[in-house]
């Protein structure tokens, strides 16, 4: 391990006062670190739910989707019926 560069990545972080900046590299390092560890989320689905995810892949590669703007009028239409 070259412990150059992990001092010197301490005397880096020490010199950012930009907390946006900090919770970035945070963010970036915690999930380097946590990757090992992680669940990968597909594992995890039911068969079925692998074939809808599946499909609708496919229809995406096809072109078949909407805006964000389209999904969010058609929930709001959903929810008031």
């Amino acid at each position: 391990m070259n412990t150059n560069i992990k001092t010197d990545f301490h005397k880096l972080i020490d010199k950012v006062d930009n907390k946006d900046i900090l919770e970035s590299f945070f963010s970036a390092m915690n999930y380097y670190v946590n990757k090992k560890n992680a669940v990968d989320i597909l594992d995890e689905l039911t068969e079925k739910q692998q074939k809808r995810l599946a499909a609708s892949i496919k229809q995406a590669e096809k072109g078949k989707t909407i805006t964000n703007a389209e999904m969010k009028r058609e929930i709001k239409q959903w929810l008031t019926k």
